[in-house]
């Protein structure tokens, strides 16, 4: 999988572990949804692979990796 879009569903709760499990993800589609908490830490494992990753309109705090900043 590179491309995980899940915007506009009415998703609510907090993002799972195991999305980092997604080693291969470049695109990250989240906005528009009821997200709350924290991003999992496991997902800095994704390094300088992921290119996009959108997460407006949510209620997720917390920073990125700094491993996205690369």
């Amino acid at each position: 999988v590179t491309t995980l879009d899940v915007s506009l569903s009415s998703l609510a709760g907090t993002l799972p572990a195991e999305l980092a499990y997604l080693t291969a993800l470049q695109d990250l589609y989240l906005q528009y949804n009821a997200f709350a908490g924290t991003l999992p830490a496991g997902l800095s494992a994704w390094g300088s692979v992921i290119r996009i990753v959108s997460l407006n309109n949510n209620g997720l705090n917390g920073t990125l990796p700094a491993a996205w900043s690369a």
